[in-house]
């Protein structure tokens, strides 16, 4: 045993040399399990690299990474063995640690998911600074009926980007620069409180309220967009619907009012 491993077990010369690991070290489990390696290459086996849990004295439990190999006489008769070992226990530590946030960021990111597939609003997200490339959500690829693979960026080239509507605002189209999460995206800025309409090919027209900002990178450089919006269609149709009523029932009350008016 050279130096490097006596310091490591804290152990002097007189507690190793000379004797087996069920001897000097303190985990009779680790120490039968070396030695069992050991035996089986001493048998004829191959060079074996595998790591190697060792309890210190202090309590720490170090892992080394052991590569050994028989020790042969020129005739081939197996004299012994020789090893060497790493301390790897740091590297472990980092690996787990690693292994444990990129298993919370895969939860994290899972949930996110969940989230834009059950809420009530479609969502877009631009992924370059120009919004040409964007990914919409459940309830966005249901709103502009498109499929998963299709793309959902009225604002891409066309030929990529969804020929299935059009989107007007006061009945005229809206331009590729005035679309609200292109526009989040190439200002740098938000765009609130947007009220788009969408026409269909079909003849049906969906009205949309919402939003969009844009996404920065660690430098403050814009890298895309993310757009809410929800379709209030049925809302405006109501709100149509109750101001008829009510400038029905303003009409018929302004002739009761000439009625009664004439009576006087």
């Amino acid at each position: 045993a050279n130096p490097a491993l006596l310091e490591a077990l804290g152990l002097d010369a007189g507690r190793v040399l000379g004797r087996t690991e069920t001897e000097f070290l303190s985990d009779p489990a680790q120490a039968e399990a070396i030695r069992a390696t050991d035996r089986e290459i001493m048998a004829g086996g191959a060079a074996v690299t595998t790591e190697e849990p060792v309890t210190m004295a202090d309590g720490r439990t170090v892992t080394y990474l052991s590569t050994k190999v028989a020790h042969r006489a020129p005739s081939g008769e197996v004299l012994g063995l020789v090893g060497v070992s790493i301390d790897i226990s740091a590297q472990k530590k980092q690996a787990a640690e690693a292994l444990e946030t990129s298993e919370r960021l895969r939860a994290r990111n899972e949930e996110l998911e969940t989230l834009l597939d059950v809420i009530p609003a479609a969502v877009f997200i631009a992924t370059d600074p120009q919004a040409e490339e964007m990914t919409g959500n459940s309830y966005c690829r249901a709103l502009l009926r498109v499929s998963a693979e299709a793309s959902v960026a009225r604002s891409a080239p066309p030929g990529v980007r969804p020929e299935n509507f059009e989107v007007l605002r006061n009945g005229k189209p809206v331009a590729r620069d005035e679309l609200p999460v292109r526009r989040a995206a190439i200002t740098g800025r938000p765009v609130h409180d947007v009220e788009m309409e969408l026409a269909f090919v079909d003849g049906d027209r969906r009205t949309i309220f919402g939003s969009a900002a844009p996404l920065f990178d660690r430098g403050g450089a814009v890298r895309g967009s993310v757009g809410a919006f929800v379709d209030i269609t049925e809302r405006k149709r109501a709100e149509q619907r109750a101001a008829a009523v009510t400038g029905e029932m303003a009409h018929h009350l302004a002739n009761l009012l000439g009625v009664v008016q004439a009576m006087a």
